[in-house]
């Protein structure tokens, strides 16, 4: 009875899910009118910072959960399901990852809209054009600093490779203060939260970290390199944890 009355309410709720679509799109689209107007993108007066022009939290969330929304609905059905067995404990780890995860901020548009320019538009940092305060930045300054990248197998959002190519961009950098690893499996979120995060990504860290302080002083030409580790022994089915981008 109680699932029958949950599948009238979804389907209820379908004209709904695709307003909210077709708000998504109008609003992200250049032919809308508010765009550039102080209703399109600014903060209401009843918030801190009223007035200032801002990339809305709730169009980043709609837009990221999009990305993945048939996996967004299985979560919804099987927390209704728990509710319905009486499983406190999946309810509550449910519960409490959707509060984090759907927990976002507006961002400033000098910010938003620098960080596609510089970043994505007109690469200047691989390039070399980079400035900071008008001071060039130059990433083969670095020589004794160690970098260690991390990157989830499957993310949708910041794919395999955008990370390492930090790697070319310093290398004067030491084989042995180095680390490469991608982690199997998991997605965008997946690299910084959840269960393979805790018990596979953050024990390398921390144990590149430590390595990196036994090398008081210079780095030896001895000294043995940091494994650059694909990670394939990890490979398993993701937990739910993981299953987001």
């Amino acid at each position: 009875m109680l699932y029958a009355a949950h599948e009238l309410a979804y389907a209820a709720a379908q004209p709904a899910r695709q307003w909210a679509r077709l708000t998504r799109d109008v609003w992200s689209s250049p032919l809308n009118p508010l765009a550039d107007t102080r209703l399109g993108r600014t903060l209401a007066a009843h918030y801190p910072g009223a007035g200032r022009r801002v990339y809305p939290g709730f169009v980043q969330l709609y837009s990221f959960m999009s990305m993945n929304e048939q996996r967004h609905r299985d979560a919804q059905r099987r927390h209704f399901e728990n509710l319905v067995r009486g499983d406190a404990d999946d309810v509550a780890k449910h519960r409490e990852f959707y509060d984090e995860y759907l927990s976002v901020l507006d961002l400033s548009e000098e910010f938003y809209l620098q960080t596609i320019d510089i970043v994505f538009q007109t690469y200047l940092l691989p390039r070399g054009l980079l400035q900071h305060r008008g001071r060039p930045v130059r990433p083969e300054a670095i020589t004794d600093i160690a970098l260690m990248t991390v990157e989830g197998e499957n993310d949708d959002i910041s794919g395999v490779g955008q990370t390492q190519a930090a790697h070319p961009l310093c290398p004067n950098i030491p084989d042995a203060l180095r680390e490469l690893y991608v982690q199997p499996v998991v997605g965008h979120y997946g690299v910084f939260n959840g269960r393979r995060f805790r018990e596979e990504i953050y024990p390398r860290v921390r144990a590149f970290v430590r390595r990196r302080e036994s090398l008081a002083g210079p780095v030896a030409a001895e000294a043995p390199p940091l494994a650059a580790a694909a990670g394939s022994e990890f490979a398993e089915e993701a937990d739910r944890e993981d299953a987001f981008a």
